[in-house]
C-alpha cells in the first residue's frame, strides 16, 4: 500500500519580529528550547538588523528542529509579523517580542488553557524583568488595564506575547501596517468586534522586559503612555489621543546607548493616583474593578 504521507502541523508558530536584537534574542531562543512543550516551530523575522542579529539567530537552525528564518523588505514589526504567519504551518500564531523570557512550562501551560477555554485570540499576564520596585509598578499597570479591559469587554492587549488561532488571523488580514501605534490591541479589538473569543491568561505569565522605560526614565515614558491606558479603560481611539507613534520599534541597539535614569517610585506613586482617579471619574463598574485589583498595586519594599 502506499500513499504520500501528511506532514505534521505544528501547534504553535512562534513569530519573533527583530531588529538589532543580537543580545536578547539568543535568551529567548534558549528558553523554547528548554521548554517543557515541544510541538512548536519559531519564526524569526529581521527587519534590517545592523548588528549579528541573523548570524545569532541561525545558530539555533540546528538546535530547533523546526526553525526558520526570513529577511523582511521593511522594518515594520506589522510587516514582519504578517510575513513569519505567511510562512507558518502551525494551528495557532504566537507573537513574541526578541526581548521577553519565558519560563520553561510556557508552551505548555497556553496548550493547556487553549484546550480549556477554546480561545480564537488570547495575551498574557505580565511578570517584571527586574525586582526594582519601578519594575514591578510597570507591569502592575498594564496587568490592571489588561484586566479591566477584558472584564469590562474593552480589550486592551501588549504584541509582546499575543497568540491568535491561524484561521482567525488569515480571516482579519493580518496586522495593519499602516497603524503606527497600538497594532496588537487594534487586532484584538477587530477580532472580537467580528465575534471571536478573547481571553487573558493569568498564568502561566511572561517576562516583560522593561528595557525602554530603564532607557528613557521611567517616569517620562509611563506618563506617556498614562493616555493610552486610559483610552483603553473609557474605549477611546487611541488615534483620535495624538500620541500614535510613541513607541516605535527602535531595535535593540538603541537600549545599548547610554541610558537615561530611572525616576523614583514616589513619583510613580503619582502616576497610579492619576490612572485611579481618572478611571474613577468614568462609572462604577470602573471604581470596582480598581479596589478588586488593588492587589497588583501591592509591592515588595
Amino acid at each position: 500500500m502506499s500513499g504520500t504521507a501528511t506532514a505534521h502541523v505544528p501547534f504553535f508558530s512562534v513569530v519573533v519580529p527583530t531588529l538589532d536584537e543580537e543580545k536578547a534574542l539568543p535568551n529567548l531562543l534558549r528558553d523554547l528550547l528548554e521548554q517543557t512543550y515541544q510541538d512548536f516551530e519559531v519564526l524569526v523575522v529581521d527587519g534590517k538588523s545592523t548588528d549579528k542579529t541573523k548570524e545569532v539567530a541561525l545558530k539555533f537552525e540546528e538546535l530547533i528542529p523546526k526553525f526558520i528564518f526570513l529577511e523582511s523588505s521593511e522594518k515594520n514589526v506589522a510587516i514582519q509579523r504578517n510575513l513569519g504567519a505567511q510562512h507558518s504551518h502551525g494551528e495557532y500564531l504566537f507573537f513574541f517580542d526578541a526581548d521577553i523570557r519565558i519560563p520553561r512550562h510556557y508552551l505548555e501551560g497556553n496548550h493547556y488553557a487553549l484546550m480549556k477555554e477554546d480561545s480564537d485570540i488570547w495575551t498574557n499576564a505580565l511578570a517584571p524583568d527586574k525586582k526594582s520596585t519601578e519594575a514591578k509598578l510597570i507591569t502592575s499597570v498594564q496587568n490592571l488595564v489588561i484586566d479591566g479591559g477584558a472584564q469590562l469587554g474593552i480589550p486592551y492587549a501588549i504584541g509582546a506575547s499575543l497568540g491568535l488561532r491561524k484561521k482567525v488571523f488569515q480571516k482579519l488580514g493580518g496586522f495593519d501596517s499602516a497603524i503606527r501605534f497600538a497594532k496588537d490591541t487594534e487586532i484584538v479589538r477587530r477580532a472580537v468586534k467580528a465575534k471571536y473569543h478573547f481571553s487573558l491568561f493569568k498564568d502561566p505569565r511572561y517576562i516583560f522586559s522593561t528595557r525602554r522605560y530603564r532607557k528613557e526614565g521611567t517616569l517620562r515614558l509611563v506618563g506617556r503612555l498614562i493616555p493610552t491606558f486610559i483610552a483603553s479603560l473609557m474605549n477611546i481611539e487611541t488615534e483620535a489621543l495624538n500620541i500614535t507613534n510613541i513607541y516605535p520599534m527602535n531595535g535593540g541597539s538603541y537600549y545599548r546607548k547610554k541610558r537615561q535614569l530611572t525616576r523614583t517610585f514616589r513619583q510613580l506613586k503619582i502616576i497610579e493616583q492619576v490612572i485611579r482617579k481618572m478611571a474613577k471619574s468614568r462609572k462604577a463598574s470602573i471604581r470596582k474593578l480598581l479596589n478588586e485589583f488593588n492587589g497588583y498595586f501591592t509591592l515588595e519594599k
